[in-house]
């Protein structure tokens, strides 16, 4: 059941001023009149007001809900388009990198940065502890420059030779390999490269003490060259560095 709108029962006008729970008075005629409050009609409406409030609320939630998640999607796809086109244009702006290899060496690339990087590495780290009478007798010499390559890699391996000598005149001999690995090439022919070199610090007797370095080059060019039969291997001219 529904409430109607309270009219004067006497002149039919609405303007109606309420004197109590029963009693409402007519502002346009005065009179005073009654109406029948039914409490079982009035639990009824609350009721359905309530479930119309309830729907609404319900309804301006879902609505809120379905917003926020078109917003969201809707920014996602956005960043995500903006961050793959990002990464895609990096990409194409990036140089493209290759392993050096020995179409590098027969274009007479400049290696000079990994000869001073090694002449350095031979002279101040590689280190005696204890070599007793011995001492070296000059610096060390770039005897051997070789390139090794294949697919998915690449090493530069350059070997020195190490002078000993005894107050005696007795003299001897050392050949200590030092490497570079993953040496790269860009498009417009630059190398990339740390330019840190390493070795294995292979030691052997020097008349009673040990030192660094193979006692012979054949030796030092096995363990560090022959060992890698999956790599190509080319041999650079000394003169280049």
């Amino acid at each position: 059941m529904e409430l109607k709108k309270v009219t004067c029962p006497n002149c039919g006008s609405s303007e109606i001023e309420k004197i109590n729970i029963e009693q409402y008075k007519c502002q346009y005629c005065k009179t005073t009149f009654m109406i029948d409050y039914d409490e079982e009609d009035a639990e009824i409406i609350s009721k359905k007001t309530d479930l119309k409030i309830h729907r609404s609320r319900m309804i301006f939630a879902a609505s809120g809900i379905l917003f926020a998640l078109l917003l969201f999607g809707g920014l996602y796809y956005s960043d995500q388009t903006y961050s793959e086109t990002d990464v895609a244009q990096e990409r194409s702006t990036e140089p493209e990198l290759r392993y050096l290899d020995a179409s590098d060496i027969e274009a007479g690339i400049d290696l000079s940065e990994f000869t001073k990087a090694t002449d350095s590495y031979a002279k101040n780290d590689v280190k005696e502890v204890y070599t007793g009478s011995w001492k070296q007798t000059d610096d060390p010499k770039l005897v051997g420059e070789y390139l090794l390559n294949c697919d998915d890699g690449n090493m530069l391996w350059f070997f020195y030779e190490y002078s000993w000598a005894k107050d005696t005149g007795e003299t001897d001999k050392r050949y200590v390999a030092i490497s570079f690995e993953d040496i790269r090439i860009t498009e417009d022919g630059k190398i990339k490269s740390n330019y840190n070199p390493k070795t294995d610090m292979h030691s052997e007797l020097l008349g009673n003490y040990l030192v660094y370095g193979y006692f012979d080059f054949d030796t030092a060019y096995r363990v560090s060259i022959t060992a890698h039969p999956e790599y190509k291997v080319t041999k650079i001219e000394l003169s280049r560095g």
